[in-house]
């Protein structure tokens, strides 16, 4: 059974006063701009505006106070990583907020997962601005800390400075000496609903991942096919 969005409020720890700015931070701007009435339904793209501004302080201000104090090269190396696209999809689909999202019917079939990780991440953005403006900076700063800060303290110890999935792209460039893009596919999902993808090149498997979501099972899959490869 799928979530709803009380649950989904309730597993996020925030309670919107105006639930209209949740439905509007997750409406994909495929969704038509005019409901019922006539009714604007305006899509995410303010919010995620506004978000990303809140965003970009927060992780500046924990770069900036965290000790020992990190010079300007690594606080703008860390910032980047973060704030990067991919990035902010992981941290997205960690949360599960793509099943939330508001498409026009049919949109969200079938999307490839760079297209996925952008909006998922967009969405994320946009969640942070719609709490700021419910609920104040304070909660939205929270809520970055939340969901983001582990993440980054992953980055400052040096990893995951790039995920699995470029990792094993740039991996095999190297060994064919051109841009490789590897094949995703998703091959099942268990009774409890974890996802099984296997990642292949060639033609060749080169490495099977489950995970709570699709990209999260992807991810595995790259980082399997990296283990092995490594050790060829």
């Amino acid at each position: 059974m799928s979530e709803t969005r009380e649950e989904l409020q309730v597993r996020l720890g925030i309670k919107f006063n105006n639930p209209e700015l949740l439905a509007e931070a997750l409406r994909h701007k495929s969704v038509s701009p005019l409901g019922k009435k006539n009714k604007p339904q305006p899509p995410y793209e303010r919010l995620e505006f506004f978000g990303d501004a809140v965003i970009d302080y927060v992780v500046s201000k924990r770069l900036f106070r965290r000790s020992p104090p990190l010079s300007q090269g690594r606080m703008t190396q860390a910032f980047t990583s973060l704030a990067s696209r991919m990035a902010l999809g992981e941290l997205a689909e960690e949360i599960d907020l793509f099943p939330h999202i508001e498409f026009c019917p049919g949109f969200g079939d079938n999307m490839s997962i760079e297209l996925r990780h952008n909006v998922v991440g967009d969405v994320y953005e946009a969640l942070v601005g719609a709490i700021h403006e419910d609920q104040g900076f304070e909660t939205a700063e929270n809520f970055v800390e939340r969901t983001a800060m582990a993440k980054l303290d992953e980055l400052l110890a040096g990893k995951n400075l790039l995920d699995h999935k470029n990792q094993l792209s740039r991996f095999l460039q190297g060994r064919h000496h051109k841009r490789v893009y590897p094949e995703y596919q998703l091959i099942g999902r268990k009774s409890d609903g974890v996802y099984v993808s296997q990642v292949s090149h060639d033609g060749k498997n080169l490495g099977q991942g489950e995970g709570k979501t699709q990209t999260a099972s992807e991810l595995n899959a790259a980082k399997e096919a990296l283990e092995i490869l490594k050790k060829r």
